[in-house]
């Protein structure tokens, strides 16, 4: 389950800012999924085709005029995976974020055909106020524990907002309760300035729809995307 969410500030919080317009898309790139059939469970196209991928990221950045792409199960780090591929595609105004995610066994490299590190990624075109901020871990207990993804927050220079992404285990047996918990807590301390000791934030109203459609007359509405693969 992919949960990818804006986090705007209160209006006292960004009382003389210029606000940015966050124009963002969300996609599980499922490079950890490897099966061969598209009637098997965990089937992934294109799946050792990076290119693929990327140019389709890039394709919807330029249609949509994006400024934030939030990626999960995505290879980054080795020289052709995927992220390293839209680093290229989309240029040097565009920064990326990672986290490291783990698979059942604990490992976190990428398999078969791809190379890198899997994880989950955060791009904007600007600049962080952290290049490599913190990932806070998410509760998962007993045989699960090594399966999982952190959630990723990250502040742009500039921008009132602050973007996170995570990856929520789905399988059977996971605390899927504690999970939602953990990113609720990770979104309250955003709402009091205590994650990232600015000021206080709070979760707005949600909007959703087509990545990339909010409208810059309506500055107040954020978009939170939610999936299950």
């Amino acid at each position: 389950m992919v949960l990818s969410l804006l986090v705007a500030p209160t209006a006292a919080a960004h009382d003389g800012m210029d606000r940015v317009s966050v124009r963002a898309m969300t996609w599980n790139v499922c490079e950890e999924a490897g099966v061969a059939s598209p009637t098997d469970a965990g089937y992934c196209p294109y799946r050792n085709e990076p290119q693929r991928k990327v140019e389709a990221i890039a394709e919807v950045v330029a249609a949509r005029s994006l400024n934030t792409v939030l990626l999960q199960e995505i290879c980054w780090g080795a020289p052709n995976s995927a992220l390293e591929l839209l680093k290229q595609q989309l240029g040097p105004q565009w920064k990326f974020v990672t986290a490291v995610s783990s698979r059942p066994d604990g490992g976190s490299h990428c398999r078969g055909a791809l190379t890198g590190t899997l994880g989950i990624a955060i791009g904007v075109k600007g600049n962080f106020v952290d290049p490599a901020p913190a990932p806070v871990e998410l509760p998962i207990p007993g045989e699960l524990a090594l399966e999982r993804s952190p959630i990723l927050c990250a502040d742009v220079v500039g921008w009132t907002d602050t973007v996170c992404t995570t990856h929520l285990n789905n399988s059977p047996g996971a605390d899927h309760a504690g999970q939602v918990l953990a990113v609720r807590n990770v979104v309250a301390a955003l709402r009091t300035g205590g994650a990232r000791g600015g000021p206080g934030r709070r979760l707005q109203h949600q909007s959703t729809g087509t990545p990339g459609s909010d409208r810059p007359d309506r500055p107040r509405m954020r978009r939170a995307l939610l999936r299950t693969r």
